[in-house]
């Protein structure tokens, strides 16, 4: 926001200071620039999707860790099929209908397990939710909880305690599909 007042200051500013502070204003300027795209580099990696050294499908696997469990989805299930993303805030590329909740809501399964206390009762919630898939990522899962509290404790682990009794049809670093 000062970049946009640097120019009017110059302006104004007479003799030799100015011509000390111009070339500075443009290596400020410049500095600012590659580190932007430096730290992009380091946050998305990108540099192999533009040399080529990388598929557009490779990099979407390795930028966003869901992503092969999401294509399961939308190359295995019928079109009508609902998901229920859970300990997943990004839903990119899901073609199906699907909720899910941020990263900053309570969990999404706590409308479930605060009425069930059973697996079974678990299951057939969920399936009168009208969901029949679960994309489930373990690792985000803990990460949310941990950081955020959107789960109590005890729910927290009741919520563990029922996913693991699912079947997975799908499983890739920490992330999981399971068909209701």
């Amino acid at each position: 926001m000062c970049a946009m007042y640097v120019p009017v200051v110059l302006e104004e500013i007479k003799g030799r200071l100015k011509y000390i502070l111009f070339p500075l204003f443009f290596i400020a300027v410049g500095f600012n620039v590659i580190t932007g795209f430096g730290l992009n580099e380091f946050l998305y990696r990108s540099y192999d999707l533009y040399s080529g050294r990388a598929s557009v499908e490779e990099y979407k696997e390795k930028a966003f860790s869901t992503y092969p469990a999401i294509e399961f989805v939308n190359q295995n299930t019928p079109s009508g099929s609902r998901v229920l993303l859970a300990g997943e805030a990004k839903s990119f590329y899901l073609k199906r209908p699907y909720k899910v909740s941020s990263g900053y809501d309570y969990s999404i399964l706590r409308t479930y397990l605060e009425k069930t206390n059973t697996f079974g009762e678990f299951r057939q919630a969920l399936k009168s939710g009208g969901f029949d898939y679960i994309i489930f990522n373990l690792n985000e899962y803990r990460r949310l909880h941990q950081g955020y509290q959107r789960l109590p404790e005890d729910q927290f682990k009741k919520s563990l305690d029922f996913l693991k009794q699912f079947t997975p049809i799908f499983k890739q670093n920490g992330t999981y599909v399971f068909k209701l």
